[in-house]
């Protein structure tokens, strides 16, 4: 199954996007099917400062453009190059299959000066998304090159950061520089926004780019920071599953995809799913989850502690009552008798008890809030 298959069974299955939602997890990542997100998943208002379906346009700003998608058994690209600077760099398509086999490069041919079909064979008659275009430039700064792609399948592409596209007559026009960063020759479909929303519990990335689907990292911006996230907990990431599939340079394959369902989703959407060529392998519901939880460690480790504080509650009211009923009177008749005054010896047990009693309160409040800034949190979540 790939991402795009998954996605277009989820919300052909639910076309008012109230019920289900296509996922896919990955280590400390979550990339979902943001125009559903504040429907479906179960949200909780700690988790963050921001509203979830805020949350969520923040994430998918805009609609994503069409994939490029190129059938057939060859692919070929009408190309006319004007500089060079003495390179002979090799000209390769990336291409992903729709039906999520798994992707592979198309070597077009060598660059030359001037204007030229480049092409080469490609197993496309299922479709297969353009994932990039890329240049062989040498790891070595200083060569540029300069070449027109005629009648391009889009219009919208995205260059490296020392590159440049420009419109030309009846294409586009690319410069790329050569040099020792990765990725400096390569270009690829846009459609999406340039650096893809993230909602992390961490700042992203010093660098700007997530790792995500493939060996292609992915240019991210921070959305918005919060505590918690669905799932992950709190640490982790929360990614447009639209958008970051558009700039993976993989086939999209997704070998544990998910679909999220809100309560209450009817029958005939599991039904639409299935119908759609999904093969349901497991299903995971907040009831079992918290059935197993209950039955864990840390479940059983709760209930103890709370069990040992009633026993202790227990066990300081007998000690006070101990205390206070079994307060001998010898000392305080001894006392009398070597001319204490009555009204002192009246108030020595009422006062001891409620000394005993303030004490007692005041030590216990303070070390239950130590323990709760210790742990509190912890234990919380």
């Amino acid at each position: 199954m790939s991402r795009q298959r998954l996605l277009a069974v989820a919300r052909a299955a639910d076309p008012d996007a109230r019920y289900a939602m296509a996922v896919v997890p990955g280590p400390d990542l979550l990339a979902v099917d943001a125009t559903r997100l504040s429907t479906v998943a179960v949200w909780h208002p700690s988790y963050a400062e921001e509203s979830l379906p805020g949350l969520a346009r923040a994430l998918h700003p805009i609609p994503a453009a069409p994939p490029v998608t190129m059938r057939g058994d060859t692919v070929a690209f009408t190309v006319t190059a004007t500089r060079l600077d003495g390179l002979a760099p090799d000209l390769v398509a990336r291409l992903a299959p729709l039906d999520g086999a798994p992707g592979f490069e198309v070597r077009l041919g060598t660059l030359r000066t001037g204007r030229q079909v480049y092409s080469g064979r490609a197993a496309c008659t299922a479709g297969c998304r353009l994932a990039g275009l890329e240049v062989g430039l040498p790891g070595t700064a200083g060569p540029t090159v300069t070449f027109t792609l005629h009648d391009p399948p889009t219009r919208d592409w995205r260059t490296p950061p020392d590159g440049s596209v420009t419109a030309a007559p009846d294409g586009v026009t690319f410069t790329l520089q050569a040099g020792a960063a990765p990725g400096v020759g390569l270009l690829r479909p846009a459609g999406v926004p340039d650096r893809i929303p993230v909602v992390s519990t961490a700042p992203p990335p010093p660098d700007g780019l997530l790792d995500a689907f493939d060996d292609t990292p992915l240019p991210v911006t921070a959305a918005a920071t919060v505590h918690t996230l669905p799932r992950l907990g709190s640490h982790g990431t929360l990614v447009d599953l639209e958008y970051a599939d558009r700039l993976a340079g993989d086939s999209g394959a997704a070998d544990q995809a998910e679909v999220w369902l809100a309560p209450g989703t009817p029958q005939s959407i599991v039904d639409a799913l299935t119908a759609g060529g999904l093969t349901v392998t497991g299903e995971r519901t907040v009831a079992a989850e918290r059935a197993v939880l209950s039955r864990s460690g840390g479940a059983l480790g709760t209930r103890f502690s709370l069990l040992a504080g009633v026993a202790a509650i227990l066990l300081g009211a007998a000690g006070l009552a101990v205390t206070t009923l079994g307060a001998s009177r010898a000392d305080l008749v001894a006392l009398r008798r070597q001319g204490v005054p009555a009204r002192v010896t009246r108030r020595v047990e009422p006062v001891a008890t409620l000394t005993l009693v303030a004490v007692a309160l005041v030590t216990g409040a303070a070390a239950a809030a130590v323990a709760w800034y210790a742990i509190g949190r912890c234990v919380g979540q």
